[in-house]
């Protein structure tokens, strides 16, 4: 049974049992850290099961059989952590799934997937065993990674203002691994201080400017001499191009979002709610979608997808990105 998140997955190993079995596919970390914790926690620490894990390398036909059916000699049960079963050979994952559909067995089983879909044939014969729960790590989407950024935030004592929250959630670009990584780095810098806007761009970017989180506007309203200049003193400043070429793709997907919802009758609200952004960040959107005159979907896809090659095959940084800013600001605005 798949839990429709991760709230709802934490619930169900709250409550669970000897002889449960559970699924965690995808690799997205944060998540998968926190479900190995849970796990871990309610059988280990709560129910005072014994750890094992068998990684693919040392798994042996035979073995996971073994370990299921010897009764601990130290605890109540055992609980069994395969990472990256989807690894294992052919007979070894045939055998796991014999093993944690047998009848009156007592240890919990934790199988660890990097494969995401559940529909893939080792994850569906997991996912249907009776009693079975299973949950999707992968990155959330756009309008729910505020929530994780107060979350993390609150975990690690970290203030926010609602400028340093969205440089944080820009600076993301869509990652939550990459969000965890920079709330822990601010929250060690804060020191319990709450940091402006301006302090949590110089410390993301490197580059004391928030600036840098406005490249995509200037981009979307057309001022295209303006964009060239920004892009400029960002590169010149040391920003990372890479780091500033996935913001504008991040910002180019909400702006096809936002464009998308103005498309099918919806407005400011459901801009808000779809992309996560806050009041004036919502509306700030919904009037370059409504104003601009980016290129159609996929010729501004195509572009992004060929500076983002180039960058990364050693493509002369300005050059690269002015190219960009020239193919996503219409002639008559160069000025």
């Amino acid at each position: 049974m798949k839990a429709s998140s991760l709230q709802g997955f934490m619930d169900s190993v709250g409550k669970a049992g000897p002889g449960s079995v559970f699924l965690a596919c995808g690799t997205e970390q944060v998540q998968l850290s926190r479900v190995r914790d849970a796990v871990r926690r309610r059988f280990c620490s709560e129910l005072g099961f014994e750890y094992g894990a068998v990684p693919p390398d040392e798994a042996e036909p035979g073995l996971i059989t073994r370990m299921l059916e010897e009764p601990s000699l130290f605890a109540p049960g055992r609980l069994l952590r395969l990472p990256e079963a989807d690894r294992l050979p052919a007979a070894v994952r045939r055998e796991l799934v014999e093993a944690a559909s047998a009848s009156g067995r007592v240890d919990a089983i934790l199988v660890e997937s990097t494969e995401t879909a559940l529909r893939n044939s080792f994850n569906a014969s997991l996912d249907g065993l009776p009693g079975a729960v299973s949950y999707v790590c992968w990155d959330p989407f756009e309008r729910d990674m505020p929530r994780w950024c107060d979350l993390l935030a609150g975990e690690h004592g970290l203030a926010l203002t609602a400028g340093s929250r969205s440089a944080l959630v820009a600076w993301a670009g869509g990652s939550l691994s990459r969000l965890d990584d920079a709330v822990r780095t601010a929250a060690v810098f804060s020191g319990g201080r709450t940091l402006s806007q301006a302090e949590m761009a110089g410390l993301l970017t490197g580059v004391a400017d928030p600036g840098v989180f406005d490249l995509a506007d200037e981009i979307w309203s057309g001022r295209r001499g303006r964009a060239l200049a920004l892009a400029w003193r960002l590169l010149q400043a040391g920003e990372e191009p890479v780091a500033l070429l996935a913001l504008i793709q991040r910002q180019w997907e909400k702006l096809e979002a936002a464009r998308s919802i103005l498309a099918s009758g919806g407005g400011r609200r459901e801009i808000e709610r779809e992309t996560g952004l806050p009041r004036g960040a919502s509306d700030r959107l919904a009037d370059a979608a409504a104003k601009t005159s980016v290129p159609p979907q996929w010729i501004a896809s195509e572009a992004l997808a060929s500076s983002d090659h180039k960058l990364k095959t050693g493509g002369e940084p300005f050059t690269v990105l002015a190219a960009l800013i020239h193919s996503l600001t219409p002639e008559q605005k160069v000025y």
